[in-house]
């Protein structure tokens, strides 16, 4: 297929074969919108769920509106069962009005099974804002539905180390801050 989505040039091509709804058995889809690049690839298992490996480039985020530059990657594995989804991107000189960012790299993984563990990791560098400045920012969360971490280092015009523990209490989320510096 081709033609226009939303007055952008977009291209389709491919198929995706699923299992009850919602399992992927065999893909390859690609998939192309305004200079965005997407891919679904998943090997023929013989009607049997498989991995799904997700793909997504922008070269040139400034062809879309918002007023967002830059460019991003980011690729993704969901497991053959659906149980665990595994992710990691990037991003390069983005801006968007006064705020800036030399590069941001993203990974992580969610577990869909209540008690297993998840994380999440970002990392900025050079993340600027008006006048301010900031060497590196880096953030770790981890956890599962019972007890989370946050930890937060920034370094820069602004040197901070943060780590926060908490969990469910209920009906609310209780925390307590185990370091912090500023």
């Amino acid at each position: 297929l081709q033609g226009e989505v939303g007055g952008f040039p977009a291209r389709l091509q491919g198929y995706v074969e699923l299992l009850d709804g919602v399992l992927v058995s065999r893909s390859d889809l690609r998939a192309e919108l305004n200079g965005a690049r997407l891919q679904l690839l998943a090997e023929d298992r013989e009607h049997t769920p498989a991995p799904a490996q997700f793909e997504l480039q922008v070269d040139d985020l400034g062809l879309w509106p918002g007023g967002v530059r830059g460019s991003l990657q980011l690729s993704a594995e969901l497991s053959a069962g659906n149980e665990r989804l595994s992710w990691r991107g990037g991003a390069e000189n983005l801006a968007y009005g006064a705020s800036t960012a030399g590069r941001v790299s993203l990974e992580g993984e969610y577990e869909l099974d209540d008690s297993a563990p998840s994380q999440l990791r970002v990392a900025v560098e050079e993340l600027g804002w008006v006048d301010w400045l900031v060497n590196s920012l880096h953030l770790h969360v981890s956890g599962d539905r019972r007890e989370q971490q946050i930890e937060l280092r920034i370094s820069g015009d602004l040197a901070e180390g943060l780590t926060l523990r908490g969990g469910d209490a209920g009906q609310c989320w209780r925390g307590q801050l185990l370091s912090g510096s500023l």
